[in-house]
């Protein structure tokens, strides 16, 4: 280790001496400073440019001859271990854990509900002000949280978005959160044309609707938008519809299931234990949802 380093610091002072002589040879041929700093920046300029278009073309020959080569590999971003929406507790976890788990439950206070409609009993619980866990098939690979290992929660209310900041992940008071928003709807609401389905665009949002939808509003007035179909993922879609229904607004906030310093929530195991350890209200999971004491809406 040592020797590289002398050996990275012995090629360093050697260009810092090769580019001090070129200095002196052109002040000494006449050239001035503002002549030798132009000529340095213009070469950063270019040498920039060119590694980062070489950079996108590998990235693109990459991805073309992926796809061309290996056509089987999956095109969806939701390749984590798969858990199936209708599964049965044992199913999800282990017999012994579902035991360990009613039993935490029960000194906890949770409620373990099983609704007829999974999709209204949700849609009931973000309408009324809760934040929610959606935990639902396999996990997302990527940077962003796109409604399978999702904290959600009503866009319309900016105290939830300090809510979550404080109390579920942990975090700085000024951390912006993203909308998810149906796709028929997303240019009612966004400056945007196209979808975004993996929340990689800021858009602005339409003025009329910076302040009915403050929580998912960042301060310049643009927002991250992911726009969902429901051919790509029909049940956060028709989460996204029956909250509309409630409503009149087709989009929730969405933020990746964890809180600051940990990974996004895999397992059921870990979901749950984020639950119980945060201020979240609930956590959909396969057929059930699980809420702490006061906060299920079941009449």
């Amino acid at each position: 280790m040592v020797k590289l380093k002398s050996g990275f610091r012995t090629k360093r002072m050697s260009d810092f001496g090769e580019r001090t002589r070129e200095i002196g040879i052109r002040r000494a041929l006449g050239a001035t400073r503002k002549h030798i700093v132009s000529q340095f920046l213009v070469e950063t300029g270019v040498l920039s440019s060119i590694g980062g278009l070489i950079g996108v073309a590998l990235g693109l020959g990459l991805s073309i001859g992926l796809n061309v080569l290996v056509p089987w590999l999956p095109r969806a971003p939701m390749i984590g271990k798969y858990f199936p929406a209708d599964a049965t507790l044992p199913t999800l976890v282990s017999p012994w854990s579902v035991i360990v788990a009613f039993l935490v439950a029960a000194a906890t206070g949770l409620v373990v509900d099983r609704p007829a409609d999974m999709i209204a009993a949700a849609a009931d619980l973000l309408a009324a002000g809760r934040t929610l866990a959606w935990f639902d098939g396999g996990s997302e690979f990527g940077p962003r949280a796109l409604g399978h290992r999702s904290i959600l929660a009503d866009p319309r209310r900016p105290e939830l978005r300090d809510y979550i900041n404080a109390n579920v992940k942990f975090r700085e008071d000024f951390r912006p959160f993203a909308p998810s928003v149906l796709a028929e709807d997303a240019a009612d609401y966004f400056e945007l044309s196209g979808d975004s389905p993996y929340m990689l665009f800021v858009v602005s949002v339409r003025e009329a609707w910076r302040d009915r939808i403050g929580a998912v509003v960042h301060v310049d007035g643009t927002a991250r938008v992911q726009t969902v179909r429901r051919e790509g993922d029909p049940r956060f879609h028709a989460l996204l519809s029956a909250f509309k229904e409630r409503t009149s607004v087709g989009m929730l906030l969405n933020t990746s299931l964890n809180r600051r310093g940990e990974p996004l929530v895999e397992t059921p195991a870990e979901a749950l234990a984020l639950v119980r350890e945060t201020g979240l209200h609930g956590l959909a999971i396969g057929p059930y949802l699980i809420t702490k004491p006061g906060e299920s809406l079941a009449g």
